[in-house]
C-alpha cells in the first residue's frame, strides 16, 4: 500500500517511474550490475539479443541462435522475434545446461559439414534457476565473436552480473515477482543504455526513435508489487531454503536428486527432480496424482519437439537430443512453496518414498 500511494503522490504511472528507478537501483545491488526493468522477461530476451547484435552488420544481426531445447518455451519465441532462427542444442547430464566448450565443437562440427553456417548469437539458459557463471560465456564472445544472451528467468537468487546480459523473470511465479515483469542485468553501461533503448521504442533521452525497438517499459503498479516482494525476500528466502534443504536431503537419498547447489547455494520457485533408475516422469505423475499430488512436466519434451518450432532444426542438423529426451523422461516439477508445513512436506516425500519402492520390482523383472 505505501508503494500504491506513492504512485498517485507522483501521478508517474508508467515509462519508468520513481518506483521503477528505485527498483533498478535495489536490484543493481542484489546482482552487482547494470539493471533494466522491462515488461517480461520473454521482452528482455528480445532486447538483450537486439542490443548484442546492434553493433554488427545488417546481414551479421540475422542468423541462427543456439540455445538448448531443454528451456521452456519463451527462449525460442524471444529469438524468432528478435528476428533469428533458434537452433536446438542438447544439454550437458549433470547440470542440464549448455557449456562453452560444447557449443564450441559443435560450431565445429556444423562449420565441418556444412557451408554458411551463420550462428548470430547464442541463447544460454539457466535450467529452473541455476546459477550460471557468465565468466566463461564473455571468454566464449572475445574468443568467437558470437555475442551471449543468459536467459536466466527462475535464477533471482544468487545472480551474479557478468558483461553477458542476463534476463530474470519477476512472473509471479517467480520468488520475487511483479505479478508480470522481469530485468535484464549486465556489467557493460553501453550495453544497458542498448537494451534500455530497445525496450524503450529506440528512444534514449530524445523523442528520436535511433533504433527499432519494443515498448518493453515496466509500469509503476508493477514496480509497487516487485518493491514490496524485494522487501519480503529476506524472510522468504529463509523459507524456502528450509523447505528447499529437507526435500533435497530426502530425495537425494531415494536417487538422483536436484540439481546442483539446490537449497544449499540458491533457490528458486520450483523443485525438479532427477527421478531414480526405473520411475519415469509420466508414471510418477499419475502415482503422485493417486495420492492427490500435483505435478508438472514444465518443460515437456523440450523445444524441438514444440510444434511451434517445427520448421527450426537441431544443432548441428539431425543431431539426436539425447540427454534432453532423457531428461524429459525422467524429471518432474513437485509441489514446493515458502509456506509449505511440515506435514506437506512429509506427504509429498512419503508419496515418492512410495513409488521408489514400486519401482524397484518393476526394475527387476
Amino acid at each position: 500500500m505505501p508503494y500504491l500511494r506513492r504512485i498517485d503522490a507522483a501521478r508517474i504511472y508508467a515509462n519508468w517511474g520513481p518506483l521503477s528507478a528505485e527498483l533498478e537501483v535495489r536490484l543493481a545491488v542484489h546482482c552487482g550490475g547494470h539493471v533494466v526493468s522491462v515488461s517480461t522477461a520473454t521482452d528482455g530476451l528480445v532486447c538483450a539479443l537486439r542490443a548484442v547484435l546492434e553493433d554488427r552488420p545488417s546481414e551479421a544481426r540475422q542468423g541462427l541462435c543456439l540455445m538448448p531445447s531443454w528451456s521452456f518455451v519463451a527462449s525460442g519465441h524471444a529469438a524468432i522475434a528478435a528476428d533469428l532462427h533458434p537452433a536446438f542444442l542438447d544439454v550437458g547430464e549433470e547440470r542440464w545446461a549448455l557449456d562453452p566448450d560444447q557449443v564450441r565443437n559443435a560450431i565445429r562440427s556444423a562449420r565441418a559439414s556444412q557451408e554458411g553456417v551463420a550462428v548470430a548469437a547464442v541463447m544460454v539458459v539457466a535450467p529452473f534457476g541455476l546459477l550460471v557463471d557468465p565468466g566463461p560465456w564473455d571468454a566464449f564472445t572475445q574468443e568467437t565473436g558470437i555475442p551471449v544472451v543468459i536467459d536466466a528467468a527462475a535464477a533471482f537468487d544468487g545472480l551474479s552480473a557478468g558483461r553477458p546480459p542476463a534476463v530474470v523473470s519477476m512472473h509471479a511465479t517467480k520468488v520475487v515477482g511483479a505479478g508480470e515483469g522481469g530485468f535484464v542485468a549486465t556489467t557493460d553501461p553501453d550495453l544497458a543504455r542498448r537494451i534500455k533503448r530497445a525496450a524503450n521504442l529506440g528512444f534514449f533521452g530524445s523523442r528520436t526513435a535511433e533504433v527499432s525497438g519494443l515498448n518493453a517499459k515496466l509500469s509503476e503498479y508493477h514496480a509497487a508489487v516487485a518493491l514490496a516482494a524485494l522487501d519480503e525476500w529476506p524472510e522468504r528466502r529463509a523459507a524456502l531454503i528450509t523447505t528447499a534443504a529437507r526435500m533435497s536431503d530426502a530425495l537425494t537419498g531415494m536417487g538422483r536428486g536436484l540439481l546442483p547447489g539446490f537449497g544449499k547455494d540458491w533457490v528458486a520457485s520450483t523443485c525438479v527432480v532427477r527421478l531414480p533408475a526405473g520411475v519415469g516422469a509420466a508414471e510418477a505423475a499419475l502415482d503422485l496424482g493417486l495420492f492427490g499430488i500435483q505435478t508438472r512436466s514444465w518443460w515437456g519434451e523440450g523445444n524441438h519437439a514444440q510444434p511451434a518450432f517445427r520448421d527450426f532444426a537441431t544443432f548441428p542438423a539431425g543431431v539426436r537430443l539425447e540427454v534432453t529426451r532423457r531428461l524429459a523422461q525422467t524429471t518432474l516439477g513437485l509441489p514446493f512453496l515458502p509456506d509449505m508445513n511440515e506435514e506437506e512436506i512429509e506427504r509429498v516425500l512419503g508419496a515418492m518414498r512410495q513409488i521408489c519402492l514400486q519401482a524397484q520390482p518393476r526394475k527387476a523383472s
